[in-house]
């Protein structure tokens, strides 16, 4: 989007129905040069998600199996986490194949670590996608 030599090799795929729209770089330049305003809420996002990719690296290289799951699971909690009458449900963006991958380990590996810390207490899965928290306060000291 900024820089012109630069090809990327990322792709995406949609979780959810979505709605498509493309512009071309001349036209974003026109924009952000003409609309300082949108050109710092772009950077701002852009510094946030890179924040967040500094951290799930870090989390990544640095933690064994449990803190990489719980590290997931918080960031799931803190973006899609919705609080109904003093309980946090949470709606799980990925199947355990998708978290699995995530996370660096096997499917095995993650459900059998789910049930683990469903059994400790720490959240009750709803269904396969939906996750409500039993005790935050001790998936946040997992992480000390």
């Amino acid at each position: 989007m900024f820089n012109d030599n630069y090809i990327t090799n990322f792709s995406a795929v949609a979780v959810n129905n979505v709605h498509i729209c493309v512009i071309s770089k001349s036209n974003m330049d026109r924009i952000l040069s003409k609309n300082p305003h949108i050109t710092l809420k772009i950077l701002n996002e852009v510094s946030k998600r890179l924040m967040e990719t500094e951290n799930l690296a870090a989390c990544l290289a640095t933690n064994d199996v449990d803190h990489r799951i719980i590290c997931m699971i918080l960031e799931f909690v803190d973006k899609y986490g919705v609080n109904k009458n003093g309980v946090i449900h949470v709606d799980i963006p990925l199947n355990r194949e998708g978290m699995a991958s995530y996370c660096g380990i096997t499917r095995e590996t993650i459900s059998r670590k789910l049930s683990k810390f469903e059994q400790d207490g720490l959240f009750e899965f709803e269904s396969m996608k939906k996750l409500i928290v039993k005790d935050l306060e001790k998936m946040k000291n997992f992480m000390n």
